[in-house]
């Protein structure tokens, strides 16, 4: 099919992506400074509030309500269509807004989920999303179109371009799309293998967690190793900010653990951290330091 306008390029796409985002950033920051401290109290909520408000932004913007465009869009030239030349409805561009904003606006949502078998569908989920879009970001150079654009069949086009026929996908690039998720997700889902059928990794994690009512999530890997002996990092995550200077939360997180569990370590790479967000905002709180066993409890 002959079409209005040729494909816009990604660069151009992330060029208007990047104008939204400094406006939603903006936007997300005021929210979530007006928000506060209520935010630790009922994460959830406002990790899902700030991504129906960002969806509704695109959904509405990328529909035939404002002829596809939102600002970033409009500011260079850019439409969101069908394949048919014609404005995507609000369903569709929903849809369209759905798949590609779930890994950007509700990932942080891992860090404060208990069960293992929910995180470990996050994982699957954000990263098969995220992965996907990144590949086709990269590699789709016929259609120009990303995972978001392939499930509506939406285009983005470039107002500043002739006609030009439809291109469609290089059929081989669904092959290599399914291989670069697969080795996504092992890569993501290994380490956490590793550390659940780690013994002495295991354990670590569970004195924190246990002992500490504080904590939402914890990850733990070795790093070199030697003689036998090897070294730890350590990575907590706090459930408000102000922990991660707190010097009496610091020393109890050390007195919760037990140096008889892990003899073999030698230090451990202990950073502790305070994540939030809502819609583009991240709020990220970090500190690290260095223990060594002398550091531990007798």
């Amino acid at each position: 099919m002959q079409l209005t306008h040729d494909i816009a390029g990604f660069g151009r796409r992330f060029f208007a992506f990047l104008i939204d985002t400094i406006l939603l950033i903006i936007f997300s920051f005021i929210v979530f400074y007006c928000i506060g401290d209520r935010f630790y109290h009922m994460p959830a909520l406002f990790i899902s509030l700030g991504f129906i408000l960002i969806l509704l932004y695109f959904g509405i913007m990328d529909s035939r309500i404002t002829e596809g465009k939102t600002f970033g869009k409009s500011m260079l030239g850019l439409r969101v269509v069908h394949t048919d030349n014609q404005y995507l409805g609000l369903f569709p561009a929903f849809i369209r807004s759905t798949i590609f904003l779930i890994p950007i606006c509700l990932s942080s949502f891992y860090y404060w989920i208990d069960q293992q078998n929910i995180k470990l569908i996050l994982i699957v989920i954000f990263s098969g999303l995220a992965s996907s879009s990144c590949y086709l970001f990269i590699f789709n150079r016929h259609s120009k179109q990303a995972l978001h654009d392939l499930v509506v069949k939406s285009i983005v086009i470039d107002q500043e371009k002739p006609a030009a026929y439809e291109k469609e996908i290089w059929k081989f690039h669904y092959l290599f799309l399914v291989l670069f998720v697969c080795s996504v997700l092992f890569s993501r889902i290994s380490p956490l293998i590793a550390q659940n059928n780690n013994p002495t990794l295991s354990t670590l994690i569970q004195d924190v967690h246990e002992k500490n009512p504080e904590i939402i999530h914890v990850r733990a890997k070795t790093l070199k190793q030697d003689h036998g002996q090897y070294d730890v990092a350590l990575s907590v995550y706090a459930d408000r900010p102000e922990l991660v200077e707190d010097p009496n939360f610091e020393k109890r997180l050390i007195q919760s653990l037990n140096p008889q569990d892990f003899k073999n370590i030698q230090h451990i790479s202990f950073k502790i951290n305070s994540i939030a967000q809502f819609g583009f905002y991240v709020s990220l709180h970090q500190k690290e330091y260095t223990l060594s066993m002398k550091d531990f409890p007798k």
